[in-house]
């Protein structure tokens, strides 16, 4: 008997992850239930080297930051021993923010990412990082 783990496999290859825009927004739809998707959510993070400050599982929140990375110019998300010159990194504000929500509806769950900021452009991104690490 042989077989693969279904938390192995690669949800975008599987068509078990779809992106779609709600109300001018960025929403990634999963055909999981919410133990999975937390589960898949939090690896895709871990994978993505962002950080989570916090979270409430009960309520399907994780709020995230990132800094600037002024080295390479690009927004970078905060992974530990990345940087060698850890100097030129800007600390955690108020504008680098974010909150992300799973929520399940209909025997689907959808992740949705907020910044504190306002600014969709940063939440956007880091919708895509996650979607990017989907697993």
């Amino acid at each position: 008997f042989t077989g693969t783990s279904l938390a192995a496999q690669n949800l975008n290859e599987k068509k078990k992850a779809k992106i779609f825009a709600e109300n001018g927004q960025t929403v990634i739809e999963l055909n999981l239930n919410f133990d999975r998707a937390w589960s898949s959510i939090s690896k895709a993070m871990e994978a993505s080297n962002i950080v989570s400050n916090d979270l409430d599982r009960s309520k399907g929140i994780f709020f995230v930051s990132y800094v600037n990375d002024e080295e390479s110019g690009m927004f970078s998300f905060l992974g530990f021993g990345r940087s060698k010159d850890k100097e030129k990194r800007t600390t955690f504000n108020e504008d680098s923010q974010f909150t992300i929500t799973i929520s399940e509806e209909n025997n689907k769950t959808y992740v949705r990412a907020v910044s504190k900021n306002g600014k969709i452009e940063e939440a956007e991104e880091l919708l895509s990082k996650i979607n990017e690490s989907l697993s």
